[in-house]
């Protein structure tokens, strides 16, 4: 069955969060509000979280690859252990159109829901293009 997608529970989720800098890695504070940001939307949707994944102290314009918490999240989900990837905002998975194109083009061939963000709010602002 070369080309078919698998069909996952999309509401079986493995979560990712992330801050920028040390000192807010240090705080805590960024990394609990958006782990009390995806609780609630997961309990008022209907996920079960099967994971979580965190970097902390890493920038998001940095690829996928270079992110531990993200790399291993991507790979809970083509190995098949959820079906969707649950941010708190957009701009906590990618500060790059690039790479942000790039996982929902993964997200479609390997046949898992798209990022789903709990807050949608300063989403046009979070890329940043850059001449190459």
């Amino acid at each position: 069955m070369a080309g078919r997608r698998r069909v996952v529970d999309r509401t079986q989720v493995v979560t990712y969060r992330r801050v920028s800098t040390e000192e807010q890695a240090l705080s805590g504070l960024g990394l609990d509000a958006q782990e009390a940001a995806i609780e609630a939307a997961a309990a008022g949707r209907g996920w079960t979280v099967v994971a979580g994944f965190v970097d902390a102290g890493v920038s998001g314009s940095r690829p996928p690859a270079e992110r531990p918490g993200l790399a291993a999240a991507l790979d809970a989900l083509a190995g098949g252990e959820a079906g969707a990837l649950v941010v708190a905002k957009l701009d906590r998975l990618s500060r790059s159109l690039l790479n942000m194109a790039q996982l929902m083009d993964r997200s479609s061939r390997e046949g898992w829901a798209p990022p789903a963000a709990t807050s949608t709010s300063r989403t046009a602002n979070c890329f940043r293009v850059r001449a190459t």
